[in-house]
């Protein structure tokens, strides 16, 4: 997980404010942040499948829902997640990233249930 943050922390400030949103930049964000635990789609890999599959993902968490997970590590009932899930703070990545990668994120469908392996 520590290369995730590492990772994260590579972005500069100045790639945070030329971030509109967008779900093209939200693949690039997401395959730098999360891919190596949440697979290459988001499907599910040592993390929880993260698609927009309303039955297997996050499609039916809210964006506020999304961004908690992302800044505390809290699911869609305010449970918390695995561990080893990092935190990532507004310094690491903007609101407008979280909200590309969200973005991304609900484009992508796989109904396959993944829960992840917690440790």
């Amino acid at each position: 997980m520590v290369c995730l943050l590492a990772s994260a922390s590579a972005c500069s400030s100045d790639d945070k404010n030329n971030d509109n949103g967008d779900s093209s930049s939200g693949q690039a964000l997401f395959t730098s942040n999360c891919s190596t635990c949440h697979g290459s789609k988001g499907e599910g890999g040592v993390g929880a499948n993260i698609t927009g599959s309303t039955t297997a993902g996050i499609g039916s968490w809210t964006a506020a829902q999304f961004m908690a997970a992302v800044r505390s590590g809290v699911d869609d009932e305010g449970m918390q997640l695995c561990a080893t899930m990092p935190k990532f703070s507004s310094s690491l990545l903007s609101d407008a990233q979280v909200t590309s990668i969200h973005d991304f994120l609900l484009m992508q469908m796989n109904d396959t249930a993944h829960e992840g392996t917690c440790d």
